[in-house]
């Protein structure tokens, strides 16, 4: 039996009913679509959870950031006060007034989600527009004749409909007089 090759358009034919494709077949084309379609996806989903983990990441990192921030201003400024002008002994308020050794007056509050300082008619924002500031409380406690302490609360959270992370801070600052 002689054996003859003909190409035609991609395909070889050869005698003795033998023929061969260049080519893949419809089952070969559709295990290789979901190969690549499955790798794909892994890759997308990675790099989705990636970012999200990111954006996590962001949020607590501003959140720590501005809560040591904010405490370590207004406990300095408590230390540096001479008295506690608002609230009185034993009350809770959302805004601190404190007597400064120069009779000037230092005051903290919240002004539009944002930890405010308030010195000689001048604002300063102690958190940025990042951060929310909510449920700031101030108590004045009154131990003895010597020591006075300010019980300082609030509630701190990342700015954003995405990442829902927040932190409550708590903590307790003497008046050095």
């Amino acid at each position: 039996m002689c054996i003859t090759k003909k190409q035609n358009n991609g395909l070889k034919i050869y005698s003795g009913n033998m023929v061969y494709l260049n080519g893949f077949t419809l089952v070969e084309a559709l295990i290789y679509t979901a190969i690549i379609a499955i790798v794909a996806s892994s890759f997308i989903s990675f790099g989705i959870l990636i970012l999200e983990l990111r954006s996590k990441s962001v949020a607590i990192g501003e959140i720590n950031i501005n809560a040591q921030s904010a405490l370590n201003i207004i406990s300095s400024k408590i230390k540096l006060a001479e008295s506690v002008g608002f609230p009185t002994v034993g009350a809770t308020s959302s805004i601190l007034v404190l007597n400064m050794v120069d009779g000037s007056t230092t005051t903290m509050e919240i002004v539009d989600n944002i930890l405010v300082i308030k010195e000689g008619g001048v604002q300063i924002n102690i958190t940025n527009n990042n951060i929310l500031i909510s449920n700031l409380e101030f108590v004045y406690i009154f131990s003895d004749g010597n020591s006075a302490s300010v019980r300082i609360y609030f509630n701190i959270a990342y700015n954003s409909e995405m990442e829902n992370y927040q932190k409550n801070i708590q903590t307790t600052v003497s008046l050095r007089r």
